[in-house]
């Protein structure tokens, strides 16, 4: 049984320039579990003239893996958005606004990452964010994940361990179901969901190209993995199935609502957004905001233990502005992640 605790530790480093550590912003956050890893591909000779393999030589290598914790008000969560939007605002006071700007020429951050695993520190550096998650159960913390990749951990003479981290959101509470909401806009006022959804997914997918990082004369990434075609898709869970409009009406689609041959789109003029996924904890809030959406049909399922319920999911489409989403995230510092 492991003694060390307090030697458990993630410290996330906004880098400077891709693989340097040196000077970059540090937060150390409180989380469930890691799986960094280093990993190469092994290239193995056999030929005819053995009775098995005989030659074997390591080739391309990097580090991949991912992190899962509680969604909390503070910075630690909010850097971690900040490596899947390549356009960051810092506002007076304490609240971060994340943006797609296809104009600006800035790419996505990349991190280094620190792992405290009791008996030694590893470092993982240009690592890059390759997906993110949130989700909100009723009953539960909402919970957040995030994968990496980047290049091989560092092999250098071993960091001592940090046998004192402080943790950003070491006075912050996780976000919770008592907390979420979730509004939806066709074009009309935005107006709450009500206590129908029992829980949403949301997840962001960058889709790095890690194929084109390596070239002759290296084993790893010589170039920051670019992102490709962005994904972000989602699933709300209705405690019952919405068969038609509520009353009073709240603008969320219904079972029908969806199953139009053309399919069904959500895309507001102007400033209002299709989906608004809000998280509260007092004055801290998170908004995820989806711009314009496509709804899947939705299902409608029951069993003999449970009364009948119905999913709605969505992919997050391009508006006439060229955006899909965009997050404002409020923390409990005054520290800009830029």
């Amino acid at each position: 049984m492991p003694t060390n605790y307090q030697y458990r530790y993630v410290e996330l480093i906004k880098e400077a320039s891709y693989g340097v550590i040196a000077a970059g912003i540090s937060v150390t956050g409180e989380v469930d579990d890691e799986s960094l890893q280093h990993q190469f591909d092994l290239m193995t000779r056999a030929d005819m003239s053995y009775l098995g393999a005989k030659k074997s030589l390591a080739g391309k290598t990097h580090s991949e893996g991912g992190i899962n914790l509680v969604c909390q008000p503070d910075d630690f969560c909010a850097m971690i958005m900040r490596g899947i939007y390549n356009k960051y605002t810092f506002a007076t006071g304490t609240s971060h606004l994340f943006e797609e700007d296809m104009a600006v020429a800035t790419g996505l951050p990349s991190f280094g990452l620190k792992i405290g695993r009791e008996l030694k520190e590893h470092l993982y550096t240009g690592m890059c964010i390759t997906r993110v998650s949130m989700s909100a159960n009723v009953g539960e913390y909402v919970t957040m994940s995030a994968d990496f990749t980047g290049l091989a951990e560092d092999d250098g003479t071993p960091a001592s361990l940090n046998t004192s981290p402080t943790f950003v959101g070491g006075t912050e509470d996780g976000y919770h179901f008592a907390g979420a909401e979730v509004f939806f806009d066709n074009g009309a006022t935005t107006t709450n969901a009500g206590a129908l959804i029992k829980s949403f997914s949301i997840e962001w997918n960058t889709n790095l190209n890690t194929d084109s990082c390596t070239g002759l004369g290296s084993r790893v990434y010589s170039v920051q993995p670019a992102p490709q075609m962005r994904e972000i898709t989602g699933t709300l869970e209705f405690s019952r199935p919405v068969m038609a409009a509520p009353s009073p009406v709240t603008e969320q689609p219904t079972y029908y609502d969806t199953q139009t041959a053309a399919g069904l789109v959500y895309d507001p003029a102007g400033s209002l957004y299709a989906i608004n996924l809000r998280l509260t904890s007092g004055a801290k809030i998170v908004n995820i905001y989806v711009n314009k959406c496509i709804w899947e049909a939705a299902t409608n399922n029951v069993s003999g233990r449970e009364a009948s319920s119905m999913s709605l999911s969505f992919t997050a489409l391009v508006d006439a502005d060229d955006v899909m989403s965009s997050v404002l995230w409020t923390t409990q510092s005054a520290t800009t992640l830029a």
